[in-house]
C-alpha cells in the first residue's frame, strides 16, 4: 500500500477531483491515491485548521469488501492510540457513502520525499527521523499490535521536523493477526516486509523491527539490504562496523535471532552512531586526534596528578575567570586517565591481585564506557575466575561497541568450550575468524570446540594450522596433546605437552597432564616418574595447594614412583579439598593405595 496520507511536498498537484462533500471542512487539492483511496488538503470552516481527509473506496473499487475491513481496521487502531509519534485521528465519517478520515496535516511530507535516490541521508537526520519511529514502535509493541507496512511511505514529517507514523490499514493485534485475510499480509512494498510475513506465517512485533532495519539501512546507505548486501560501513565511511552489528541481527530472516524488542534494538543502535560521533574514527581527523592526545597527554596527566595531591598554587588573580578547557582537551585528559587505570590494572594482574585488577579496569570503564578494552580486560579476570557469566557480559559489550574485535568474539567462544558448550562456541569462534582468518587462538578454540563435537578430522586441522601460524601459542600444543592423548599417541602428546609448557609455564593443567603421562605411560621409554613429580608439585604450587584434582596428580606420581606413604597423604589432602560429586573417584584412588596388593595391579 502506498502513500495512503502523503501530504506536502510530495504531491504538489493542484487537481481537484469529485471527492464528496464532507461537513465543516473544505477541500483544497489531492494530497495522494493509494490502494485504499485517496487523500485531500481541507480547511476546517471553524477553526481554519489545515488537515488531511483520507477517502476510503474509489468509485471504480467500491465493490471490495477487503478495503473496507481495513479501512475499518485503521479508524478503529488509531482510535485507541494517542502518542506523539503516531498520526492522530481528529475526526471520522461517511460522505456521499464513502468512509472518511480526518487526520492531522504534516505539511513535511512523506520520509520518501526528503531521500534522495541512491544518496544518504545524514545520520544525524538519521538519528533523529529513527527515534521517532522507535517510539511509536514502542507504543505498539506495548500494546502487541504490529504495524506491518513500516515504510517510508508511511512515516510523516511536518514543517519543524516532527516524526508520525502512519497508515495503519493492515495493523493488528498479534492476537489478531491470523484473522486478517491472506491478501492483506501480502501487502506492503515486498522488500521492506518480513521474511515471516512473505511467507504468510504468524508475525509478532518482530515483524516491525525487520522492517524498520530495512528502513535504517536505505536512510544510512541510499541501498536497500536485498541478496548479498554490504555492510553498511562499507558504503557510508561515516559509519561505525558496530552500526553492521545491529542491523545484521535486525536483519535476521528467523525472528528468535533479531532483538528482543525494539527497546533493545533502539539501544544497540544508538551505541552504535555514537562510535561514529569520535573525530579519530574519520580517517581525515584520525592523525591530527592521535598527535593533539599525545602533545597534551603528558601535561594533562601531570595536571590531574596534581590536583590528586591537593590545589595547585596560581600565580594569576584568584578573582579572575577560569576559562573553560576545550573539549578536546577534555577528551584527551580522560583518555590519559583511562590508560593509567588500565596500566595499574595490568600491574595488580601481573602480580596476582585480580581483586584489584578488576577495581582498575572498572574505574577505567567509568571513565570510558564507550571504549571496549577496559570491557575485554575485566572479562579476563572474571574469566580467570570462573566468573563466565560477567565475563560474557562485558565480552557482549565489546562486540556492541566494535564488532570488528576478533579478541572479543574469541573470547566470548571461548568461553563456552569452558562451559562445554560446543555447539554455541562454534559461531562465535566462526565470526572472529570471518574477520581474521589467520588469528591462531581463535583457531585452537575451535578446534578444540570441534574435536569434543566429534569432528577429529577438522579439529586437527584447525590445531595444526594454530601450531602452524603461531609456535608460540601454548593452548594449541595443550589442545592437540589431549587428542593424542585420546588416541595412544603418547610419543607425540608428550611432544605438544613439554611445547604447551615451553609456551606456558605458569600453566598447571599442562604441567599436571605431564605428570601423569611421565608417571604412568605404558611405553617404558617416555616414562620419567621422578620427573612427573616435579611436574606434578609445580601444578600443585601454581594452584597454591587448594587444587584436590593437582594435589591427586601429585598422589598419582609419588604412587608410580613406589613411594606409597607421600601417595597417601596427598590423596587423603586432595580428598580433604574434594567436591561431594567426586568424592567417590579420590575415594577409590585411596583405598587403592592403602591396599598394599591392589597398589601393585594399579592401571593408569
Amino acid at each position: 500500500m502506498s502513500d495512503s496520507t502523503s501530504t506536502g511536498r510530495m504531491c504538489e498537484r493542484g487537481d481537484r477531483t469529485s471527492a464528496p462533500n464532507v461537513p465543516n471542512y473544505t477541500l483544497s487539492k489531492k494530497l495522494g491515491q493509494g490502494g485504499m483511496g485517496e487523500v485531500f488538503l481541507a480547511r476546517h470552516h471553524g477553526t481554519d485548521e489545515q488537515v488531511a481527509i483520507k477517502f476510503l473506496l474509489l468509485p471504480e473499487r467500491s465493490s471490495e469488501p477487503e478495503l473496507r475491513l481495513r479501512f475499518d481496521r485503521e479508524t478503529g487502531l488509531l482510535a485507541q492510540l494517542n502518542h506523539p509519534n503516531i498520526i492522530r485521528v481528529l475526526d471520522h465519517g461517511v460522505a456521499d457513502g464513502r468512509p472518511y478520515l480526518v487526520m492531522e496535516y504534516m505539511s513535511g511530507g512523506t520520509l520518501r520525499g526528503w531521500m534522495t535516490l541512491g544518496q544518504p541521508l545524514s545520520v544525524s537526520k538519521v538519528r533523529h527521523v529513527v527515534t521517532g519511529v522507535i517510539q511509536a514502535l514502542t507504543a505498539l509493541e506495548e500494546r502487541q499490535i504490529v504495524h506491518r507496512d513500516l515504510k517510508p511511505e508511511n512515516v510523516l514529517l511536518d514543517a519543524d521536523g516532527q516524526v508520525k507514523v502512519t497508515d495503519f490499514g493492515i495493523s493488528a493485534a498479534v492476537t489478531e493477526v491470523g484473522q486478517v485475510t491472506s491478501t492483506a499480509q501480502m501487502l506492503g512494498t515486498l522488500d521492506y516486509i518480513a521474511p515471516e510475513q512473505r511467507t504468510r506465517l504468524d508475525v509478532d512485533t518482530r515483524a516491525d523491527q525487520y522492517s524498520l532495519a530495512v528502513m535504517v539501512y536505505e536512510l544510512l546507505t541510499g541501498k536497500r539490504p536485498v541478496g548479498n548486501y554490504k555492510p553498511p560501513s562499507l558504503l557510508n565511511r561515516q559509519l561505525h562496523p558496530a552500526v553492521d552489528t545491529t542491523l545484521s541481527r535486525a536483519l535476521n530472516e528467523d525472528p528468535d535471532d533479531r532483538f528482543g524488542s525494539v527497546s533493545a534494538f533502539a539501544e544497540s543502535f544508538d551505541l552504535a552512531l555514537q562510535r561514529r560521533s569520535r573525530p579519530w574514527l574519520r580517517p581525515a581527523a584520525r592523525a591530527a586526534g592521535i598527535l593533539l592526545i599525545a602533545s597534551l597527554s603528558v601535561g594533562a596527566l601531570v595536571a590531574w596528578k596534581k590536583g590528586q595531591d591537593g590545589p595547585a598554587s596560581t600565580t594569576g588573580n584568584p578573582s579572575d575567570p577560569v576559562p573553560p578547557l576545550d573539549p578536546i582537551v577534555l577528551l584527551a585528559e580522560r583518555a590519559v586517565k583511562t590508560n593509567y587505570f588500565i596500566e595499574r590494572g595490568d600491574s595488580h594482574l601481573a602480580a596476582g591481585q585480580d581483586r584489584e585488577a578488576e577495581s582498575c579496569y572498572t574505574e577505567a570503564i567509568r571513565l570510558s564506557p564507550r571504549e571496549p578494552p577496559a570491557y575485554l580486560k575485566r572479562a579476563y579476570v572474571y574469566k580467570k575466575n570462573e566468573l563466565y557469566q560477567k565475563a560474557l557480559d562485558d565480552l557482549q559489550v565489546a562486540v556492541d561497541l566494535d564488532a570488528t574485535r576478533v579478541d572479543a568474539w574469541t573470547g566470548r567462544g571461548s568461553i563456552y568450550v569452558q562451559l562445554e558448550d560446543y555447539a554455541r562456541a562454534i559461531p562465535e569462534l566462526n565470526r572472529a575468524l570471518a574477520l581474521n582468518p589467520q588469528s591462531a587462538e581463535t583457531l585452537a578454540w575451535r578446534g578444540r570446540a570441534r574435536y569434543k563435537l566429534g569432528q577429529e578430522d577438522l579439529a586437527r586441522q584447525d590445531l595444526d594450522t594454530s601450531a602452524k601460524l603461531d609456535g608460540n601459542l601454548g593452548i594449541a600444543y595443550q589442545f592437540r596433546a589431549l587428542m593424542h592423548l585420546a588416541a595412544r599417541n603418547n610419543a607425540q602428546a608428550r611432544k605438544d605437552l613439554e611445547d604447551a609448557i615451553r609456551c606456558m609455564p605458569d600453566n598447571p593443567h599442562a604441567h599436571a597432564k605431564l605428570s601423569d603421562l611421565l608417571a604412568q605411560c605404558p611405553d617404558a621409554e617416555l616414562r620419567d616418574r621422578p620427573r612427573a613429580i616435579l611436574h606434578a608439585r609445580k601444578a600443585c604450587e601454581l594452584t597454591q595447594w587448594q587444587g584436590w584434582d593437582k594435589l591427586r596428580y601429585l598422589a598419582k606420581a609419588y604412587a608410580a614412583a613406589g613411594e606409597l606413604p607421600a601417595a597417601i597423604e596427598w590423596c587423603e589432602k586432595a580428598l580433604a579439598l574434594t567436591p561431594e560429586l567426586k568424592r567417590s573417584m579420590v575415594q577409590t584412588q585411596l583405598a587403592g593405595y592403602r591396599n598394599p596388593h591392589a597398589a601393585e595391579k594399579r592401571s593408569p
